[in-house]
């Protein structure tokens, strides 16, 4: 289990001076979280790009910062099958950060480690890609044919 978010960045702390890639996604996590606190946070001071590296995980749940937008993931639990829409703040006495999923049933807050990367099969993405296809060429029909001048 990791302990501090920097940890969190696969490779950082295996060389002596961590490399620009390595840096760049401690930059992009960090930049979520501010975004987080942009929206969710704002009369709370922000960490500094050192002190949210070495923040503890357990208790501010910053691990939810892994996941960004748009991602499909599944709810290990259930196997449902969600999207990320961003992170809120869950809890009442012990608050911490969670992931926003947005499922069929509506939109849910999960903890990072509640989620795993939806793995879906190429069959299906092409069945979605047709179907949007022939949707988006019956709604061009539908457009020329109520033009009205009979052409």
């Amino acid at each position: 289990m990791k302990t501090f978010v920097y940890e969190l960045i696969t490779g950082i702390t295996s060389y002596t001076s961590p490399g620009d890639g390595h840096m760049k996604e401690a930059e992009t996590l960090y930049k979520r979280y501010l975004e987080y606190m942009g929206i969710y946070r704002k009369g709370v001071e922000r960490l500094s790009f050192p002190q949210f590296l070495l923040t503890k995980i357990e208790p501010t749940g910053f691990d939810s910062f892994v996941w960004p937008k748009d991602t499909l993931v599944k709810v290990k639990a259930t196997g449902k099958i969600g999207l990320v829409t961003g992170w809120c703040l869950i809890g009442i006495m012990n608050y911490r950060t969670a992931v926003s999923v947005r499922l069929a049933g509506g939109e849910t807050s999960l903890r990072a480690d509640q989620i795993e990367k939806a793995e879906v099969p190429p069959e299906v993405l092409e069945y979605v890609a047709g179907t949007l296809k022939d949707k988006v060429h019956g709604k061009v029909d539908e457009a020329f044919e109520g033009d009205g001048d009979g052409q």
